[in-house]
């Protein structure tokens, strides 16, 4: 929905020279914006906020949890019907597509350091200047993401990852170094489950 849509679904008790009134705005304005030929100004966000009760997410009709789903999709449609199929390069393709979308995503950001690795595994030795930079792409990019991350998901798939591209280009005491950040497989999803269901 744009905002003059829901600027008019949100002044349904209100007509619009009322609307007008309180921002100090014509009614022609309000008119303007409920049918999508101009934009309110960005000093009159806050006060259609406060009028409407509602915050500038709903107003700019931003859904972060339609962010979450839609990014979901994409990872599961580049990873499962070409990543794990070994066609790192058309899932780099999808991810790339959507992080022009959103482009600090942290998920897609991993995703695409996943991928970028896998390409660089399965080339052939002629192409070896190619896999020292796609590695080292995916160590800039995990680097970064360990830097900003705070969601445990990402930094431990990230460090993984991390660990297999600095062992790949010999620097096996990074490899170590940050294998050593990881969490202790006790404390794994796959151990705790085994512990507390039943046999």
């Amino acid at each position: 929905m744009n905002i003059g849509a829901t600027i008019k679904q949100l002044r349904q008790n209100m007509t619009q020279e009322q609307l007008a009134n309180k921002l100090g705005v014509t009614p022609q304005a309000v008119s303007r914006w409920e049918t999508g030929v101009a934009l309110p100004g960005i000093t009159q966000i806050p006060a259609l906020v406060h009028i409407f009760g509602v915050s500038a997410d709903i107003l700019l009709g931003i859904s972060v949890e339609g962010e979450e789903s839609e990014v979901d999709a994409v990872i599961d449609d580049a990873w499962f019907n070409y990543g794990l199929k070994g066609d790192y390069a058309k899932a780099l393709v999808i991810i790339a597509n959507a992080l022009r979308k959103f482009p600090d995503n942290e998920k897609l950001l991993t995703q695409l350091m996943v991928n970028n690795w896998g390409l660089a595994n399965g080339l052939t030795a002629e192409l070896d200047d190619e896999r020292q930079l796609l590695l080292h792409t995916v160590i800039q990019l995990g680097e970064k993401l360990l830097k900003q991350s705070t969601d445990d998901e990402v930094r431990n798939t990230v460090r993984q990852f991390l660990c297999y591209s600095y062992d790949s280009i010999g620097d096996k005491d990074k490899a170590i170094e940050i294998a050593e950040t990881m969490p202790l497989e006790v404390a794994s999803r796959e151990n705790l489950l085994k512990a507390i269901q039943p046999q």
